[in-house]
């Protein structure tokens, strides 16, 4: 398979169902493998000389966010890492204008903090969602997003959202040390209050049912709305 960033973009746009991006994170959309991997040759091919345009960014965001969702295996998250990837140094400042130019093209923003700082890093993980090897720690995983849940619901679910990244923090401490830094802290605070909103939906659409998989919300072609790139296998886990 070869193409141009465009053409990818379009295929990966067109297998959603969609015509141009509506907003939804990334984790929403899917790309085949052989997809990635033409991605992948492209970027590296046409970033080598640290340039690119606008199809270009919103190109490396999309892989990016495949990339450390897949590959990421925990600590610290660096550019060096995203860079790696595609067998190329470490470039910051391009990385960053890259984030800056391509999550528009998706209809995304940069996350920002608390404090007002732009997180471009740690955009990319929550756009990928959640890293498939933390996932892989899967009681240690249950047990910290069940007792997540459960401080988050007795603080009123979405309300406790200002402080939801302190009560992460102290369920991530059970993790392994790669897994306990803010950004995971910050994103399973960001997946807890999302299945907590979401249970709530459930409940009140399906009040007598038992809430699974099943009775998710359904979002854009039909396909159940799983919360930050969780898909069926951590929402079941």
């Amino acid at each position: 398979m070869h193409g141009s960033s465009p053409q990818l973009l379009q295929c990966i746009v067109s297998n959603a169902g969609l015509a141009t991006p509506d907003g939804r994170p990334l984790h929403q959309y899917s790309a085949s493998p052989p997809h990635i991997t033409e991605l992948e040759r492209v970027l590296r091919v046409r970033l080598a000389p640290g340039i690119g345009h606008v199809p270009m960014a919103a190109a490396f965001v999309f892989w990016a966010a495949e990339h450390v969702r897949e590959r990421f295996p925990g600590g610290q998250l660096t550019w060096a890492f995203i860079f790696g990837g595609l067998g190329l140094p470490e470039d910051r400042n391009l990385g960053v204008q890259l984030v800056t130019d391509g999550l528009p093209w998706w209809r995304r923003r940069v996350r920002i903090s608390d404090a007002g700082h732009r997180m471009f890093l740690y955009t990319l993980m929550a756009e990928g969602g959640l890293p498939q090897t933390l996932l892989a720690q899967q009681g240690l995983y249950r047990r910290a997003v069940l007792g997540l849940l459960k401080d988050i619901g007795a603080e009123g679910g979405a309300q406790a959202r200002p402080f939801a990244d302190r009560i992460a923090a102290r369920w991530i401490a059970a993790l392994p040390q790669t897994f306990q830094s803010q950004d995971f802290a910050r994103l399973l605070a960001e997946f807890a209050l999302a299945l907590a909103a979401l249970r709530q939906f459930c409940l009140e659409i399906y009040p007598s049912k038992q809430l699974n998989a099943g009775s998710m919300p359904i979002g854009p072609a039909g396909k159940p709305n799983y919360p930050c790139g969780c898909r069926r296998r951590s929402w079941s886990s």
